[in-house]
Order: C-alpha cells, then sequence, then structure tokens
C-alpha cells in the first residue's frame, strides 16, 4: 500500500471514529488534515488556540503601555487600561 492510500486509510478511520461517513465530510464540518501528525483536527479549537494566542500577546502590549503610563504620571490612562485588561482576561462568563 502506497504512503498516500495509507494515510487516507488512517484518516478515513479518524473520521468513521469521529461520526462522520467520509473525511471529505469531517472537513465540511469544521476539520481539517494535519498532514506532520497525520490526523484529523477540529479546525475550531486550532483557531480558538490562535486566539488566545494573539489575545496573551495584546495583554502583553496593554501591560507595557499601562506601566508606561503609571511611569509618567498619567494614572487614569493607566487605570482605564488595567481595567481593559481585567476585562479582557475574564473573558466571556
Amino acid at each position: 500500500m502506497s504512503k498516500m492510500s495509507q494515510l487516507h486509510a488512517e484518516l478515513s478511520e479518524q473520521a468513521s471514529r469521529l461520526g462522520f461517513q467520509s473525511i471529505e465530510e469531517a472537513e465540511a464540518n469544521g476539520y481539517e488534515v494535519d498532514y506532520e501528525k497525520r490526523t484529523l483536527v477540529d479546525g475550531r479549537e486550532l483557531a480558538h488556540e490562535e486566539w488566545l494566542k494573539e489575545r496573551d500577546e495584546v495583554i502583553e502590549d496593554l501591560d507595557h503601555i499601562a506601566l508606561g503610563y503609571a511611569e509618567a504620571g498619567f494614572d487614569d490612562h493607566a487605570e482605564k487600561l488595567y481595567k481593559a485588561i481585567n476585562f479582557i482576561k475574564k473573558g466571556e462568563v
């Protein structure tokens, strides 16, 4: 069996375990093929992980800006940024 046929068989089995009739059906329902790991992954989870990473970067940037404002004596600006940071960290409940 060729490597591509073997991969197709593995992915088809995974799709079946996930409740899909085919790889294509899994992809139509938000799954993506990770060729490096030879597996189907939920595209929504990947997108969420990327969003969390970007959120953390934005929080870090805002924290640095707020610290700069506080050190420069602009406490009201710093407080507003810290309020925004805490709101972002809290997230949706």
